[in-house]
């Protein structure tokens, strides 16, 4: 259960384009796209497979972020856990251990494809990860355009990331990590580029709870 709560706080989000663009073009395309994205509100479907395929895990909740430097991934089902990052901090919450870690956020974490491809500088991206467009396979359902990410470098967490969106939005995550496990995320009811409360993405700890801090 740890292991998929770490996998929930650790994965999300993207953008499209079309059929017959080259590399660079795909580059400029989802750079330019990733970078037009200032806000994105959403509730998620996501499915665990072990490198087998065999389910291992689902969640439902809710998404939120503001670019730059702003997320929130808050899991209702079957537990609650919350996860905040804003400029300075990484704040997870989970209500069941009663437990609150934070950290500040370190260089790597800013160069990671998460918090790139999330709310980071888009602009970075072409520097450490492929973009290509693939095919829509079965599991991707009624996406109409699919891209696919993979490290340029030999990428401890993860082995590729694809993205299927309908009508320009994105409604479809799927990452594979270097140990064969599947990470699936399907987005419904997408607003972007809303007006967004910054309190959503500030963290208060609840009284009586363990809190862990890296400083």
């Amino acid at each position: 259960m740890k292991a998929a709560r770490t996998s929930i706080a650790s994965c999300l989000i993207l953008l499209f384009f079309l059929f017959s663009l080259s590399a660079q073009e795909y580059n400029s395309t989802l750079i330019e796209i990733l970078s037009n994205t200032k806000s994105i509100k959403t509730n998620f479907i996501q499915r665990n497979f072990d490198n087998n395929g065999i389910l291992l895990h689902t969640a439902t909740g809710y998404f939120t972020m503001k670019r730059p430097g702003f997320l929130r991934w808050e899991v209702i089902k079957p537990e609650h856990t919350l996860l905040i990052i804003d400029e300075e901090k990484i704040w997870n919450y989970d209500e069941a251990l009663e437990q609150v870690t934070f950290q500040k956020i370190a260089q790597q974490v800013i160069q990671s494809p998460v918090y790139l491809l999330l709310i980071g500088n888009a602009n970075n991206l072409e520097n450490q990860y492929h973009i290509t467009q693939v095919k829509n396979h079965s599991y991707l359902q009624k996406t109409e355009i699919c891209f696919e990410i993979t490290p340029k470098q030999v990428e401890k967490e993860f082995q590729r990331v694809q993205l299927g969106f309908c009508s320009e939005l994105i409604c479809y995550l799927r990452l594979l990590d270097q140990f064969g496990q599947q990470s699936e995320f399907k987005f419904q009811n997408l607003e972007q580029n809303i007006s967004l409360p910054g309190k959503l993405f500030q963290f208060i700890p609840p009284k009586k709870v363990d809190i862990i801090g890296l400083i």
